[in-house]
Order: C-alpha cells, then structure tokens, then sequence
C-alpha cells in the first residue's frame, strides 16, 4: 500500500511514478521473485538501497506544508537529515527530509514532492 500526500486534484503522472514501484520490481513481482518495496538500508549507509535522488541538501533552507489552508498552510525551516527514519516505523519505512522549523519544531516531509516541500532561497555553506 502507498500514498501520495496530496490532494487528489494536484496528484500529476510523474507524482504516481515516482511513488510507486519501478519497473524492474513490478516485473519481479510478476514473475513471483523477490523484490523489496520501498528500498531499504540494506548496505548500512545513510541512503536507502535504489533510493531516488533527493532534490534539498543537509543545511538547505525549505518551506513545508503543515497545513490544509494554501497560503498560510506553509512554515519556513531548514533540512538537517535526509532519509529519516524513526525506531518504531516498520522496517523499510522512511521519509526524504527531517526539517527544522523556524518556529523550534522539528517534522519530517513524507515525500520529495512541491506539494510538501519547496526550495526558499539558497544553499547554507558552513
């Protein structure tokens, strides 16, 4: 099972795409071969195993939807973790992006999608 955090009118063919299997794990499936869906940390690095590439960076500032409302349903914040995950999700589990807020909260972006995260100005350098 899967979902597109978006409304439904906004969902567009690269969305369904992008958060759906890929063709060589739906074509694995079919044959009734093993394929792991979502990819996973397998190999112990920081990005799960067939990852997408992400669009933000560690340090890059982001604006996030935290609400329904359009305009004012958005907080300003920075990305400080890409491919979270948390101890209590189910294996195989994890979000693009944990974010801090502006306003001190800390969220995570279920998807790397401009329906719930967008680019607000540029790149921080250390």
């Amino acid at each position: 099972m899967t979902g597109i955090p978006m409304e439904a009118q906004e969902v567009e063919k690269e969305d369904v795409k992008n958060s759906m299997p890929d063709e060589k794990t739906l074509k694995a499936w079919f044959n009734n071969e093993e394929a792991d869906w979502p990819p996973d940390f397998a190999d112990g690095s920081d990005v799960p195993t067939g990852a997408p590439e992400l669009r933000f960076v560690v340090g890059q500032p982001v604006k996030c939807r935290i609400g329904s409302d359009p305009v004012n349903g958005w907080a300003k914040g920075v990305i400080i973790q890409c491919w979270y995950r948390e101890d209590s999700w189910p294996s195989h589990t994890f979000a693009p992006y944990k974010i801090a807020l502006d306003d001190g909260r800390n969220i995570f972006a279920p998807a790397d999608v401009d329906q719930v995260i967008r680019a607000d100005g540029e790149v921080l350098v250390d």
